[in-house]
């Protein structure tokens, strides 16, 4: 560590109330820098296994060959051939299959996580396919639908996912594609009843060969509500099947690469066992059956199997803010401007009006990041609470979005005219990043949605019995949370990175509000 990066480091240290003698023996000392073993840290930071390690490197070693370089001035035309080239050379190194976002979510994550530091057209093309199309099949089918999986997996049967329309985005329940079941012929025959009920910004428009459509299912003249049904869009020589009608969505802000499309559907049948019935089927007959016979339920039963893809929206937003951080970080030490007479110009980040600008991106980065890990923590544990689950991700996604998409144009402006460069990737940040505070769900319907689940929660604390008794548990919780982030400061292990990264890190998780409520020293550096 060079004496100036150390002088910073003591005075950021100072102004969070850390005193000389802690210091030195701190995260920032010139001897335990020096013993940090980063590859450790890594793995405690992400936490992943050994073997998840391996699997992110593999995958950064796929971007060296020069089929992943990316190009500035493509027409998007070509920017979706070659991004379709890219996403077949990962699938055929076998990295995962149809069922990994199922059985090993961390490690669907993780690989998302890092094809999206290089290009989020990519990563989101290959969500589409296998978070969405694959994971509705693993979550919603049954045995009779394990046929396609090795086809996901082999990429043979590329696939889509049509939940959204033209008339209906957050409001799922509305959808207006219909699924009338004929039990003359036992098919379901798919329609699109009006200009509304296009099924909108379909991923994989055109390099799809079959989608889960998402219709409300009729049978015997009664609306069972939205159910999912596999509908094959084209053959095997990629000619689309008749009564099917795609268009093109065009050029679009960011995410070129992927080939998005509009579909409308003209009295398509499909075999009754199309249909994705493990919460709900037909009968031959045309009866309806499902083992949940409440209808809110089944439905929020249907949705909360797709809550990984927000998981993936969020760590893909995260991506791209800790790609802009780091860069515009590094670029302030580096960029030196002004300075004392006579003496030589400073690094930009010296500036308390620079740090001002960074640190918090950089605290704020790292708490999501670890709201990001306790999320996936849930994802594996197959007995999590469903519907907290679900609260968990919306909170998560509408939150890490929003902060991408932030620290992308400050950090931009950070870096001045060098931030303005594409190949310093801040507007390919920015672009590729807008999108994702829509998709997936508005993220202000998202938290309109964890906010009412907050409240009922919290209203449930004083109704389940006697009020004094709810008052005296709240109070308790609160204190147990208080005495939980105490602990944080405590070094309670013998691994000196574990305890540095935790006390470090739970000072810099405070600077934001310490920047913001006082003043400090003029000069002093960061």
């Amino acid at each position: 560590m060079s004496a100036r990066a150390y002088e910073r480091a003591r005075i950021l240290f100072q102004h969070l109330g850390c005193d000389e003698a802690t210091f030195k023996g701190s995260l920032c000392s010139e001897k335990t820098i020096d013993d940090i073993d980063v590859k450790t840290l890594n793995q405690i930071i992400l936490r992943i296994s050994k073997q998840d390690m391996e699997t992110r490197e593999k995958v950064i070693k796929l971007f060296e060959d020069p089929d992943f370089t990316l190009k500035w001035d493509m027409h998007y035309q070509e920017f979706r051939s070659i991004t379709l080239k890219q996403l077949k050379k990962i699938i055929s190194h076998k990295l995962l299959d149809a069922c990994t976002l199922r059985d090993d979510p961390t490690k669907f994550l993780t690989i998302f996580e890092v094809i999206s530091y290089n290009d989020s057209s990519l990563s989101t093309k290959m969500g589409v396919h296998f978070s969405l199309f694959g994971s509705a099949i693993v979550n919603l089918g049954t045995e009779r639908h394990q046929k396609y999986l090795n086809e996901i997996t082999e990429f043979t049967l590329p696939g889509s996912f049509m939940l959204t329309e033209l008339g209906h985005g957050s409001n799922v329940r509305s959808l207006e594609t219909l699924a009338t079941y004929d039990k003359t012929k036992q098919e379901f025959v798919i329609n699109s009843p009006s200009v509304t009920s296009q099924k909108y910004w379909i991923g994989n428009a055109f390099d799809a060969k079959a989608a889960v459509v998402f219709a409300q299912l009729y049978t015997e003249g009664k609306c069972y509500g939205v159910h999912g049904f596999v509908v094959r869009l084209r053959d095997d020589e990629g000619t689309l099947q008749p009564g099917i009608y795609v268009k093109d969505c065009g050029h679009k802000i960011g995410m070129n690469g992927v080939d998005n499309g509009r579909f409308m559907f003209d009295n398509v049948r499909i075999p009754r066992e199309n249909l994705l019935d493990k919460y709900g089927g037909v009968e031959v007959d045309g009866s309806y059956y499902s083992k949940i016979k409440n209808s809110t339920v089944r439905f929020a039963k249907m949705l909360g199997t797709l809550v990984a893809g927000r998981a993936l929206v969020s760590i893909g937003a995260l991506s791209m803010g800790k790609c802009v951080v780091t860069t515009a970080i590094r670029y302030a030490l580096d960029r030196k401007q002004f300075g004392p007479n006579q003496k030589p110009e400073v690094p930009l980040l010296d500036y308390l009006s620079h740090q001002r600008r960074l640190f918090p991106l950089l605290a704020r980065g790292y708490a999501y990041l670890f709201g990001m890990n306790y999320l996936k923590e849930q994802l594996e544990q197959k007995d999590s609470d469903q519907k907290k689950l679900h609260i968990l991700a919306a909170a998560m996604k509408a939150f890490s979005t929003w902060y991408g998409l932030h620290a992308a144009d400050v950090c931009r402006q950070a870096c001045g005219g060098q931030g303005y460069r594409s190949e310093n990737r801040f507007g390919f940040y920015r672009a590729d990043g807008d999108v994702s505070t829509t998709f997936e769900g508005d993220n202000t319907v998202l938290l309109q949605q964890v906010a009412a689940a907050m409240l009922k929660d919290f209203q449930s604390q004083f109704t389940k019995g006697n009020l004094a008794v709810g008052l005296l548990n709240f109070f308790a919780e609160e204190v147990s949370v208080r005495v939980k982030e105490k602990i944080l400061y405590k070094r309670e292990d013998n691994n000196p990175n574990i305890y540095n990264l935790r006390n470090f890190i739970c000072r810099l998780l405070n600077l934001e509000k310490r920047l913001r409520s006082k003043t400090l020293p003029r000069g002093s550096g960061s």
